[in-house]
């Protein structure tokens, strides 16, 4: 499998290759070598990965730190 760019394109072989194969596919990617992604069949990867954004996953610890602010400032009032 390879990714080009965002997690919308990504690729796998149609076929399994042999470990030689794939070594040198990885090796002259080491080298900046643009042709290792020839020879080797390509299919777009159909399985669909959900994307988050970091405000999704952040929002309760968010809420919760002003919910402690709060409490705090309820409890202990501004002075």
């Amino acid at each position: 499998m390879y990714q080009e760019g965002s997690l919308q394109h990504r690729y796998r072989s149609v076929e399994q290759l042999p470990l030689a194969h794939v070594t040198e596919a990885f090796q002259q990617y080491l080298r900046g070598d643009g042709t290792w992604r020839e020879g080797i069949r390509w299919e777009e990867d159909e399985e669909k990965i959900e994307i988050s954004t970091w405000y999704e996953s952040w929002w309760f610890y968010i809420v919760a730190l002003l919910v402690v602010i709060g409490a705090f400032v309820w409890w202990r009032g501004w002075n």
